[in-house]
């Protein structure tokens, strides 16, 4: 699994794709501090998780990104490789999930960095009431980019190779 994860980190570094979807998120970083350098939003800790938690578009062209990579192990014929070497599809599509989930939650993760240290040079830090809340909240949104990128993974499969299986020509 670890070897199938540092494969996916490498096929990450070539594609461009991905690069679109940074290129994205950057954006949505841009825009977000613009916003908030208007008064748009409240400061804080608040802020800080808001920018963690609100990435849902950029969450899409990830999810765009997961199925481009499973259409290109099939379209490409890798597959066939992977699995004549005994790997079975479930830590396959597994390693796709855990690489592109946590390309994403980094990638999330350093723009609510940068948008924390704004936010605490503007407004300040606030007091934080429920620490407890926060960590619950991330945890949760974890496991929601993975639900997302494990759907766009089936989807993928269901859409592109189920196809050219005799199960959807009517007769």
């Amino acid at each position: 699994m670890k070897n199938l994860i540092c494969g996916h980190i490498y096929q990450l570094k070539k594609d461009n794709f991905f690069f679109g979807c940074l290129a994205i998120g950057l954006i949505f970083l841009i825009v977000s501090i613009r916003f908030s350098s208007l008064g748009f939003e409240s400061g804080g800790v608040d802020s800080l998780i808001g920018t963690f938690l609100s990435g849902d578009i950029v969450l899409y062209a990830f999810m765009l990104l997961t199925a481009n990579m499973v259409a290109e192990a099939y379209r490409s014929g890798v597959i066939k490789n992977i699995i004549g070497r005994g790997i079975s599809k479930k830590q396959y599509y597994l390693s796709i999930v855990f690489t592109i989930s946590a390309a994403y939650l980094l990638v999330m993760l350093l723009s609510s960095i940068i948008m924390g240290v704004i936010a605490a040079s503007k407004f300040g830090m606030d007091t934080n009431f429920y620490p407890s809340y926060y960590s619950f909240s991330i945890i949760a949104r974890i496991l929601f980019v993975m639900a997302h990128i494990s759907f766009a993974v089936t989807m993928t499969i269901l859409i592109i190779i189920k196809p050219s299986c005799d199960f959807f020509i009517l007769s």
